[in-house]
């Protein structure tokens, strides 16, 4: 990518928070803001900026991606699990194979489905990172019910891990791409449940 590009999407995301910033102000004089209407604009914007990497990051341009989606593919492909031959970081993108299978075994029946009506793998990934979003909001969700269940009662504090949950950028880049990491991060708070 050109140093312009960068630059002239590095201002458009400034411009973009300077009038987020001036929305909520003028929407706290008009009538002051609740924590759940707070909430309402984090998660909105965790939605956003996660369709936005699905859609806009090049096919396999997020760390590891092709290597995660070969074992997908292999399993799809093959009935079996695959065993790694080779270290990491050869040509071959399968030096995720080490990994456990349930996340890629979930992901099967919908890399099938969508690979028998697509051609080339494009749809297949974005159907794929697709599923990422749907669990990171699994994971808010099962954030939430923890929250609850923890009995927070401070509203600063429930609003802000909600937002790390939510706008946290490394997670917000990985719960939008092709990761076992998703599936491992709720099932994480759901044994904290």
């Amino acid at each position: 990518m050109h140093a312009g590009a960068v630059a002239l999407i590095t201002a458009a995301a400034f411009v973009v928070g300077v009038f987020l910033w001036i929305g909520l102000w003028y929407w706290h004089q008009r009538r002051p803001l609740t924590v759940r209407s707070l909430f309402a604009v984090v998660l909105g914007l965790g939605v956003l900026c996660r369709l936005a990497y699905v859609f806009l990051t090049p096919i396999f341009y997020a760390p590891d991606e092709q290597s995660h989606f070969n074992y997908i593919k292999y399993l799809a492909e093959n009935h079996a699990l695959p065993i790694q031959a080779g270290p990491m970081g050869q040509s071959d993108n399968e030096w995720e194979y080490f990994q456990p299978p349930l996340y890629y075994l979930t992901l099967v029946p919908l890399y099938r489905v969508v690979e028998a009506v697509s051609h080339g793998p494009a749809a297949t990934v974005v159907a794929l990172r697709l599923c990422s979003v749907l669990l990171w909001l699994l994971n808010v969700r099962l954030g939430l019910i923890l929250l609850k269940r923890l009995e927070v009662k401070d509203e600063f504090v429930w609003l802000s891990i909600m937002t790390l949950a939510c706008l946290l950028p490394t997670y917000t880049f990985v719960s939008s791409a092709i990761n076992n990491d998703n599936l491992m991060i709720p099932m994480g708070t759901g044994v904290l449940c």
